[in-house]
C-alpha cells in the first residue's frame, strides 16, 4: 500500500510525458494550459491610489475630528485622473483625489468627499477621523516584482487574462495542443 504522495510521484515519473511548449497571443489562451510558472516583473498597482473621491490626508490630522469640530486641513494640491501625484503632502495639508488617483507620498489614508467641506478659502473641513490605509491601495498591494500569479499546470481562464494583461504579458507560454493520430 503506497501514501498518495507516493502514487503521484509514481505516476509522475512512470506515465507522464514532456509536452512541448509554445508562446500563443493571451486572445488565444483561455482554456490552454499554462507551460510554466508565470511571475509578476513590476508592481501592480504602480502608485499608491484611492479607492474614493476624496482627499488624501496625514490620518493623524484628522484623529479627533467630528461634525461639531472639524480639523481643518490647507489644500495643497489637486490630482487629477491620469496625473501622478509626484510631491511629498506637508503636515496639516490635504490633496484632492478622485477615485483610483494617484495618492501624494506622505499621505497615508483617502477621507471621502461625503465626510468634507470646502470653505472656499484654501481651507477643508474633516468631519470623520481617518485610519491609516482606509480607503488606498498601497503600490504592489495587488502584485509586486517577483510574485508567481499563475502555476504551470493551470487551464487558464478569462480572470487568468486579465490578469496576465495587468502585468503587461501580451503572449503566454502553454502547452501545445496534443495531436492524436
Amino acid at each position: 500500500v503506497k501514501t498518495p504522495e507516493e502514487v503521484l510521484a509514481l505516476i509522475e515519473t512512470e506515465f507522464s510525458c514532456t509536452a512541448e511548449s509554445e508562446n500563443v497571443a493571451l486572445s488565444e489562451a483561455i482554456g490552454r494550459v499554462l507551460a510554466e510558472d508565470i511571475a509578476a516583473q513590476e508592481y501592480v498597482p504602480d502608485f499608491d491610489r484611492s479607492t474614493v473621491d476624496g482627499y488624501a490626508v496625514h490620518a493623524r490630522d484628522t484623529f479627533g475630528c467630528s461634525d461639531a469640530i472639524p480639523a481643518i486641513l490647507n489644500l495643497q494640491s489637486e490630482v487629477l485622473m491620469g496625473e501622478g501625484a509626484d510631491f511629498v503632502l506637508e503636515d496639516e495639508s490635504c490633496c484632492a483625489v478622485p477615485t483610483g488617483g494617484a495618492v501624494p507620498k506622505g499621505a497615508d489614508s483617502v477621507v471621502m468627499i461625503e465626510y468634507t467641506e470646502d470653505y472656499g478659502d484654501g481651507t477643508i473641513g474633516i468631519a470623520k477621523s481617518a485610519a491609516p490605509g482606509q480607503n488606498m491601495i498601497f503600490r504592489g498591494d495587488d502584485v509586486y516584482p517577483g510574485k508567481v500569479i499563475l502555476q504551470k499546470g493551470r487551464v487558464l481562464s478569462s480572470q487568468d487574462i486579465g490578469a496576465l494583461a495587468a502585468i503587461g504579458r501580451v503572449e503566454v507560454p502553454v502547452v501545445k495542443k496534443l495531436t492524436v493520430g
